[in-house]
């Protein structure tokens, strides 16, 4: 080829289909960096979502963790306390139980001391009583043979009295 026969080549192109081959570059080249970007972004994205996740389940095992624990602990002093509660009633129900069982025991004394007591009375009554049957029946003989004597002497005296009235009042129609 030859240098010199240069011939020229002339391309019309409308500003249209210029604007046309322009945003077709632009966009090729826009699309691959939006490409590189977007894939950039989603990996950032994904490795940002993992870790979030990672440490959201990271700390929701801890809190579940401790919760447990403060669980645990609460329900374990919950028992102690109560199994001590309960230890303390206990003790202080048979420490009055005890209290309780020592003063019947010393009211079943008293009592069997005034059963003997009123034993004792019950006897000494029954005594009395047939001690004062007895001394009223020995009264009242006593009273029925001084009675008889009484009347005896009574009778003796109407007697007397009768007969020192009427032998004088005899003696004196006789010796008339």
């Amino acid at each position: 080829m030859d240098n010199n026969n240069q011939s020229q080549l002339k391309i019309e192109i409308t500003q249209d289909k210029l604007v046309d081959i322009l945003l077709h570059a632009a966009t090729r080249e826009d699309l691959a960096t939006l490409a590189l970007d977007t894939k950039s972004a989603f990996a950032k994205v994904e490795a940002d979502t993992k870790s979030a996740f990672a440490k959201v389940e990271a700390d929701t095992k801890a809190e579940f963790a401790k919760m447990e624990a403060n669980t645990k602990s609460a329900f374990a002093k919950m028992e102690a306390d109560t199994k001590s509660a309960f230890a303390k009633v206990e003790a202080d129900t048979k420490a009055e139980f005890a209290k309780t069982d020592a003063k019947i025991e010393k009211l079943d004394v008293k009592i069997e001391k005034l059963d003997a007591k009123i034993e004792k009375l019950d006897a000494k009554i029954d005594n009395l009583a047939a001690t004062t049957r007895t001394d009223l029946a020995a009264f009242a003989a006593n009273a029925k043979a001084d009675t008889g004597k009484v009347d005896a002497k009574i009778n003796g005296l109407i007697l007397l009295a009768i007969t020192g009235i009427i032998f004088p009042v005899i003696l004196h129609f006789f010796l008339k």
